[in-house]
């Protein structure tokens, strides 16, 4: 159905979203930085665990972004469905039962049959919607958050390594800061 503009901001993620994006992301460089053998590497192993944790998240992020954009397009679509299906509804009754469906049971529960008739002739006077929806720059936008999200919980797993020449003391470094104390 077509939103209207509203004055606050759209939460891109759920706060448990965020987390785990984040706790994916983390676990992702872990496993890279948690599979190089600190007694034998040397700066060319580090560099390439370094790749290999940063080229993974990167592309996990890419992979999330696209998610969360087909999430919205599927939401757009869905409640352009809702809208058509209540405007060519064969009674009101078949309408307001549609209108229902598509709330939180918690909402339609508390809604008399002339709260939901008030809504079925609102969403016919509503101009005709478009064929489908478009993604907009707030979702566009929400992706990229989504990316940031995963691809910077990479780097305060792998910053050690990248300032730190010895893989042992960054290891040490980074085992230590993941658990919330300095060495």
């Amino acid at each position: 159905m077509p939103a209207e503009k509203s004055d606050s901001p759209k939460r891109v993620l759920e706060t448990s979203e965020r987390i785990a994006e984040v706790l994916f992301g983390l676990i992702m460089v872990l496993t890279f930085t948690g599979s190089l053998s600190v007694a034998e590497a040397g700066r060319a192993e580090v560099r390439t665990m370094l790749i290999a944790a940063l080229g993974c998240n990167i592309a996990w992020g890419i992979i999330d972004g696209v998610f969360y954009l087909m999430r919205c397009r599927a939401e757009k679509g869905g409640g352009l469905i809702i809208l058509r299906a209540v405007r060519n509804a064969a009674d009101p009754q078949t309408a307001q039962r549609l209108i229902a469906n598509a709330l939180p049971a918690v909402v339609a529960s508390i809604l008399q049959p002339t709260d939901l008739d008030t809504m079925r002739q609102r969403l016919k006077q509503l101009p005709e919607p478009p064929d489908r929806e478009h993604l907009r720059k707030e979702d566009w936008l929400g992706a990229v958050g989504v990316f940031l999200l995963v691809f910077l919980s990479t780097f305060p797993v792998v910053t050690p390594f990248i300032f730190m020449h010895d893989a042992r003391l960054a290891l040490r470094f980074s085992v230590s800061h993941r658990r919330g104390h300095w060495c």
